[in-house]
């Protein structure tokens, strides 16, 4: 099962969703596509926080974490 089957399974459709990690925002995307009104995402990447805001999602940058690249 995907990720976004066990979201869905859980709340269907979501309304809102926030991805911590988003990355590139795909999850983002589906939750929009499936009619969800509100997401946002965060990442410890300002390329992917870019991205993010670029195609409308709000995106925060996680800074500060030992994880950032």
């Amino acid at each position: 099962m995907d990720i976004w089957a066990r979201v869905g399974a859980t709340v269907d459709p979501p309304d809102a969703l926030l991805d911590v990690g988003a990355g590139r925002g795909w999850l983002l995307e589906r939750a929009r596509a499936a009619g969800a009104r509100h997401v946002a995402g965060a990442d410890t990447s300002a390329i992917a926080v870019q991205g993010l805001r670029d195609r409308g999602i709000e995106a925060l940058l996680i800074v500060g974490s030992p994880y950032r690249a």
